[in-house]
C-alpha cells in the first residue's frame, strides 16, 4: 500500500521554520512573535521600534490579531500592556 500526501504543501520546504512561519501572519506579526522568543514579551512599544515606518493603529491592531488567533497571551491594560506567547 502506498499512502501519498493531498499535496506538496503540507510539508514545509525548510523544516527548520518557526510554528508560526505560515501564510496567516504578516511580517511584522512574525517579528513580534520572534521577538517574543528572544525576549519573553513585547510591548507595542517594541514593536513600534521595531517597525517605525507602520502606523500605531496597524501595530495595535497586529497585536489583538495574534492575540485573536490565540498565538499570544493580553497580560495589563492601557499602558501597561504586554504579551506574551499562549
Amino acid at each position: 500500500m502506498t499512502l501519498q500526501s493531498a499535496s506538496a504543501d503540507l510539508v514545509s520546504p525548510q523544516p527548520q521554520q518557526q510554528r508560526w512561519a505560515h501564510d496567516v501572519l504578516n511580517e511584522r506579526q512574525e517579528a513580534a512573535l520572534a521577538y517574543i522568543r528572544e525576549h519573553g514579551r513585547i510591548t507595542n512599544s517594541d514593536l513600534q521600534a521595531l517597525t517605525p515606518d507602520v502606523h500605531p493603529e496597524t501595530i495595535r491592531r497586529d497585536l489583538a490579531d495574534l492575540v485573536e488567533k490565540n498565538l499570544l497571551l493580553r497580560i495589563g491594560t492601557k499602558r501597561a500592556t504586554y504579551y506574551i506567547l499562549k
